[in-house]
């Protein structure tokens, strides 16, 4: 199962958008997916119209020794595609998960149960740094970081990449894990500014080789997708945010495919 998180540690840059669309793109291309909505705002859940009223939630997966993933697992109306979804009771659950054993670990342990069943894990992380996002990094094997072209969201990127080390280099102590930035997505991109193609080149120096081709153009189709309880990929496929999606879903599964070439060859060397 390929794990990706969808990460910035600012709020506002479409980090759900990126994880709602790209889970349903995968979907609609035949895989497996599994969304998981771990921010305590519970947008990823709402935007594929959940509703979670006397619904199990990721709280309950992360603080009932006896609630099984299995269990908190919910259909979505994409083919292919569920969700474990949040709401406002996980702002509770995260203060307390600082007084678990293992605390870092849960999420990865409890995961493990369906690693066969799905081709995807796509995670939507809140805006923070705090015991639940290092469950998340500690669970996937890679973090995409949407970005707009501002200073604040660079800011945030950096506090991931800041982050990211961090926790690779504490887990090095204790498990076989180290998770990586695999790519940046340029959300909302429009360059007709001075000020957002100074960033635009920021962004490139200092993140070099991670941005993807394909950016996502700011496209009002994307929030009137949201009223609707959709992807934009489902409310308006043509779209230019659509259409943006889906070549960004593309990217990321031959990024796929090419890392698994790349692995195999290795393996046939030794």
């Amino acid at each position: 199962m390929e794990k990706i998180a969808i990460a910035n540690q600012k709020g506002g840059v479409g980090k759900t958008s990126v994880a709602v669309n790209l889970a349903v793109g995968l979907a609609k291309e035949g895989y497996r997916v599994l969304l998981i909505d771990a921010d305590p705002q519970g947008n990823a859940t709402t935007s594929l119209g959940i509703d979670t009223d006397e619904m199990l939630t990721l709280s309950d997966l992360l603080f009932k020794k006896d609630c099984l993933v299995s269990d908190v697992i919910a259909s979505t109306y994409q083919d292919n595609l569920n969700i474990i979804p949040s709401d406002s009771s996980l702002s509770s659950a995260i203060m307390l998960l600082v007084t678990q054993s293992s605390r870092e670990f849960i999420l990865r342990s409890k995961i493990k149960e369906i690693e066969s069943s799905y081709d995807y894990l796509i995670i939507d992380c809140a805006p923070a740094f705090d015991c639940l996002t290092i469950n998340v990094f500690l669970t996937v094997k890679k973090i995409i970081i949407p970005m707009e072209l501002s200073f604040f969201s660079l800011d945030g990127a950096v506090k991931v990449a800041e982050s990211v080390n961090l926790v690779n280099q504490e887990s090095g102590k204790l498990i076989d894990h180290v998770v990586e930035i695999k790519g940046i997505v340029l959300n909302r991109f429009d360059t007709r500014t001075i000020m957002s193609r100074t960033i635009l080149t920021e962004i490139k120096s200092m993140f070099k080789g991670l941005p993807f081709k394909t950016t996502i153009p700011k496209n009002t189709a994307v929030d009137r997708a949201q009223l609707e309880s959709l992807s934009v990929i489902d409310y308006d496929e043509n779209s230019a945010a659509a259409i943006a999606y889906k070549k960004l879903t593309k990217e990321i599964i031959k990024l796929k495919i090419k890392e698994e070439k790349s692995r195999s060859i290795k393996c046939l060397k030794v």
